[in-house]
């Protein structure tokens, strides 16, 4: 009895021990550097990890590995499930993209959303859009659009208008909603190609460039390439990083939705 209750509390220990050797808590004093704060071997098997200081592009590339992205079919990936950001800084970093992904693979689906929009009387002179809401007639100047697009929207699936609200990330814009489709410019999937006069207006609408994202021709492809924003959280950052199910982010973070992404199993904290 004596020899089974010790065997039975050297396992507990032991399962104490990995679990600790799991979690880690690292402090980033200059951006770029977290890979030289974690041995490789902490790289592939921590499992819960709380970052803290000042986060670029260098540093997001090595937390998607962490996290079970592979870049190469010879990339080590990690087991990183917890992530806690809470108190780091996100500092702006175009130099070197953290995640470059072909469009059409990946299938990236988008519009142009109305940004900026004023709402006209039907005989005002000013070019504008006429809308049929129900029975009424309703027309809206737009001074202004932002990209909205999804990650792994299949072909032939409708877009959902998809906005940040509170804290969490959600998939409506409410009533509003229907109006703001209606208003959009431009249906874009990347898996069933993009003709010339669509990646015109690509251009037009500033879709090709926009916060933290750009999108180049490259070789016949379609290239999406994210970079790390000042005090911002894409919530495309992770994408793809098949380990990770929590990430905490501090309230003071602002969080852009522009790309977002279908079916995503990541839960975001905020504190």
């Amino acid at each position: 009895m004596l020899m089974k209750r010790f065997f039975s509390l050297t396992a507990l220990l032991l399962m104490l021990a990995c679990s600790l050797q799991a979690q880690r808590t690292v402090e980033v004093k200059t951006a770029g550097t977290l890979s030289t704060l974690l041995t490789a071997d902490e790289q592939q098997t921590c499992t819960s990890l709380v970052v803290k200081g000042k986060l670029n592009s260098a540093d997001l590339r090595t937390l998607r590995r962490m996290a079970g992205y592979a870049e190469s079919s010879t990339d080590k990936t990690g087991k990183l499930a917890t992530l806690d950001l809470s108190e780091v800084k996100f500092v702006q970093d175009k130099e070197e993209p953290y995640m470059v992904l072909d469009a059409a693979k990946e299938q990236l689906a988008g519009t142009a959303m109305p940004m900026r929009m004023a709402r006209l009387p039907l005989d005002d002179p000013q070019p504008g859009k006429v809308l049929k809401i129900g029975y009424e007639e309703v027309k809206y100047k737009i001074s202004a659009y932002s990209p909205c697009f999804i990650l792994g929207c299949k072909e032939g699936e409708t877009l959902l208008a998809i906005t940040t609200l509170g804290k969490d990330w959600v998939q409506s814009a409410g009533s509003y909603a229907p109006v703001m489709w209606m208003l959009s410019e431009g249906n874009f999937h990347f898996a069933e190609g993009i003709s010339e006069d669509q990646w015109s207006d690509i251009d037009r609408y500033g879709l090709n460039d926009f916060d933290g994202h750009e999108i180049k021709q490259e070789d016949g492809h379609y290239m999406l390439y994210a970079y790390s924003q000042k005090g911002t959280f894409a919530h495309d950052t992770f994408y793809g990083c098949t380990q990770l199910r929590t990430v905490t982010l501090s309230e003071k973070t602002k969080l852009d939705g522009s790309v977002e992404v279908r079916g995503s199993e990541v839960k975001y904290v905020i504190k």
